[in-house]
């Protein structure tokens, strides 16, 4: 996970000139094919999956849209903004 901080508060920066930091990375459990941890940065807190994209191609693709379409339904709550960032 220590590899992906720099590339996660980059994307949260956004170019505009924001200092996004990073403040606390812990690992949580529970999943039984990806990775999970909890960042807290000056952002926000987040929660970030991590896998193989060439074992997994387009896991995570799919899981976004399934969470797009639960919140489009509007009955159960889903975090907003669901993305899926490739590092090779």
């Amino acid at each position: 996970m220590k590899y992906l901080i720099p590339h996660i508060m980059k994307l949260l920066s956004g170019g505009e000139g924001k200092n996004v930091t990073h403040t606390r990375t812990r690992s949580l459990s529970g999943g039984c094919t990806s990775n999970a941890f909890e960042v807290e940065t000056s952002f926000g807190t987040l929660f970030v999956k991590t896998n193989s994209a060439v074992d997994f191609p387009d896991m995570f693709y799919a899981e976004v849209k399934g969470l797009l379409l639960l919140a489009s339904t509007k009955t159960v709550g889903i975090p907003p903004h669901p993305e899926v960032m490739v590092l090779t």
